[in-house]
């Protein structure tokens, strides 16, 4: 049985669920952490590496796949972002019952102070973006239209989680 640290019973039953459909090994612990505004994300440790699951809070299956299609197109030109996995049956998404997982290994990082160098190194990572074509993307709802900013806000008035 795994180490869960708070995390409700149907929470935790969940996210053993999806680490067996994204066959990610057998789950040593599972912890929330980082949680935003748009999703849950939870750190999760197997037998075989340390992974970031991810819950969906508000946003719509739809626009979900549509931002891995976008993903994909960054894998495609080997923009370094980190991919989500295929589970079972292929598909990247585990849905039961009205909630929402998706799952990609958990990727190190460090916090870097902002110095001439690191904007030089950013400013190229962002260059090298803006060359990856976007034709033939669908379109994609984000943040600043209207139609976002009021679902998110009927989403969080509705919302059955916690928010602190």
């Amino acid at each position: 049985m795994p180490k869960i640290t708070s995390l409700d019973n149907a929470t935790s039953n969940l996210l053993q669920d999806a680490v067996k459909f994204f066959q990610l090994g057998i789950p040593l612990s599972m912890e929330p952490f980082l949680e935003g505004l748009g999703n849950r994300n939870f750190l999760v440790t197997t037998n075989t590496g340390e992974f970031v699951i991810k819950e969906s809070l508000f946003h719509p299956l739809e626009d979900i796949k549509l931002e891995m299609v976008y993903l994909d197109r960054l894998l495609a030109h080997n923009f370094p972002v980190p991919s989500y996995f295929q589970g079972m049956n292929g598909v990247k998404i585990f849905q039961k019952s009205d909630r929402i997982f998706w799952a990609q290994k958990k990727v190190g990082g460090k916090k870097k102070k902002k110095t001439p160098k690191v904007c030089a190194v950013l400013s190229k990572w962002l260059a090298k973006l803006h060359k990856i074509p976007c034709e033939g993307l669908p379109p994609r709802n984000h943040w600043m239209s209207p139609a976002f900013i009021t679902r998110f806000i009927e989403s969080l008035q509705n919302s059955h989680l916690p928010y602190k």
